[in-house]
């Protein structure tokens, strides 16, 4: 499965928070899981501060984004996009995938 690094780019609340998306061409699902502690809170660890769906559930809050609404409607036509751009430029055609996405400071 192939993976992508990138900056990590400060969230746009104190709390960091990354959205997945659950795909496939049939159907989408979307969770937000924020993190617990403050960015800015120097008592707990980096890795505490940051931590998502990467690491252990006591760090982050999940919930459930609906399939109705400005947020899930962008998400959506950005899968697609993405799916017509993999398609478009390689020999790959995706089934399903999760997907990682962050608001950060600048969105």
């Amino acid at each position: 499965m192939p993976n992508l690094i990138q900056q990590f780019p400060l969230p746009k609340e104190s709390h960091n928070s990354v959205i997945k998306v659950i795909w496939t061409p049939l159907s989408v699902r979307m969770e937000l899981a924020t993190n617990k502690y403050s960015m800015f809170d120097n008592k707990c660890t980096l890795e505490a501060r940051t931590a998502t769906f990467e690491c252990l559930d006591i760090y982050s809050r999940y919930e459930e984004i609906k399939n109705k609404g400005h947020l899930f409607e962008i998400l959506s036509k950005s899968m697609w996009q993405i799916y017509n751009h993999i398609k478009r430029n390689s020999e790959v055609l995706l089934d399903s995938g999760n997907f990682y996405f962050r608001i950060n400071e600048k969105d």
